[in-house]
């Protein structure tokens, strides 16, 4: 199933670079002469895909300074006085919403031509890991952080990010120790990261084609640890890996994708309103297998105090249980003449379903005796224990 996902996901981001050179070809004719046509870590930059879909981030100079040989670039500072160079790091001034002037080769800040003081942070990477973490806000980013009603809400993300960093970086660890596999995938496809917090009624965890390569994840509970974070990796990751493996892929479904399932599902005798689209109830199961995946190995691996293995069994039977409907869904879609899937979506489709029936076998016991009823849509331990005390 791994080596699958990788060769799919490969093809499907190999597209996507080629039309990200295309964009940069269309924007400035001349692009190629001043970056490396052929250095494929440039087209892979998130904040590329941002440029490209957000209007208030107009600043493309500022993505590709340290891929060219361009000398100067001249940008604004944020509300903090600092500013972001991908694969250099954070500037820090004393210039508040300033346009400055930076100078290659030692990244010298200037005001109005006079060089002022900075204090430069490198581009941090989580321990032992190509995962960055973008440990403050980027002005840019603030669009994507949308409400149900695609309003702009606030976030917090400095203090957060200084609280979890550890919960964050034993999660990946874990990833990496017990499911190798997988953490290629993500080192390779969903390589930056950011924590932030706000109410979940504003703004669940996400990641955004927007800013293809990041995932967010909203600490927004207290007791949130490792374990969280585990599952929302998981989470967010199989989203962007998903994306990939189905950008500009004729081999997946027989349908088009956009296609919601209330309207599928009209004429197969089942009373249901359900408003997503056979592309989002794919990507639903797609994030359930990654999950199952990396929480069965926690529970299986390690030693963990009464509480976190309590949370961990609780995750995985609320993730049954959703899945398990999601799964139905797409099998009243299924019959002696007609299939939704091509070769390569039935086979993933097999792939989860296989996953959550060995889920069903191993949890058995445990998902059927726990009590979900009026539990919210994100887990949460604590309203989980009051109903399922240990």
């Amino acid at each position: 199933m791994i080596a699958l996902i990788e060769r799919l996901a490969s093809e499907g981001n190999q597209k996507m670079l080629e039309a990200i050179k295309f964009l940069l070809y269309n924007d400035n004719g001349d692009i190629f002469e001043i970056i490396d046509f052929e250095n494929d870590s440039i087209y892979k930059e998130p904040f590329l895909f941002t440029y490209f879909n957000v209007e208030e981030f107009t600043n493309l100079d500022s993505v590709l300074f340290p891929y060219c040989d361009t000398q100067d670039l001249k940008l604004k500072t944020d509300a903090y006085g600092r500013f972001y160079i991908p694969q250099k790091g954070w500037f820090t001034t004393n210039c508040i919403s300033e346009e400055i002037t930076i100078c290659k080769p030692d990244y010298e800040v200037f005001l109005n031509g006079d060089k002022i003081e900075s204090v430069y942070e490198g581009v941090e990477y989580l321990n032992d890991t190509k995962i960055e973490l973008l440990k403050y806000p980027l002005p840019f980013l603030e669009p994507l952080f949308t409400d149900a009603d695609s309003q702009v809400v606030p976030v917090e993300i400095s203090t957060v990010t200084q609280q979890q960093r550890k919960n964050l970086a034993k999660a990946y660890q874990f990833i990496k120790k017990y499911n190798p596999e997988c953490f290629e995938l993500l080192e390779k496809f969903a390589f930056k990261c950011v924590v932030f917090n706000t109410d979940f009624m504003n703004k669940n965890s996400f990641s955004h084609k927007y800013a293809h390569g990041l995932t967010f994840y909203n600490s927004y509970q207290e007791d949130y640890d490792e374990i969280f974070f585990i599952d929302d990796i998981s989470h967010q990751s199989a989203h962007v890996i998903l994306t990939n493996m189905l950008f500009e892929n004729d081999n997946f479904f027989k349908i088009d994708k956009e296609t919601s399932l209330q309207e599928l599902l009209i004429g197969k005798n089942i009373d249901v309103v359900e408003t997503r689209t056979l592309e989002v109830v794919v990507h639903a199961l797609f994030t359930y297998y990654f999950i199952f995946d990396n929480l069965d190995k926690l529970y299986s691996n390690v030693k963990l105090n009464p509480r976190q293995e309590h949370e961990v069994l609780g995750r995985i039977s609320i993730y049954i249980l959703k899945c398990q409907n999601d799964l139905l869904l797409l099998e009243h879609l299924f019959g002696k003449d007609e299939n939704i899937f091509y070769e390569y979506g039935m086979l993933i489709f097999t792939e989860m379903k296989n996953k959550l029936l060995e889920m069903k076998t191993k949890y058995k016991e445990v998902y059927q005796s726990y009590d979900f009823k009026d539990h919210p849509y994100n887990f949460t331990y604590q309203q989980f224990a009051e109903k399922n005390p240990i």
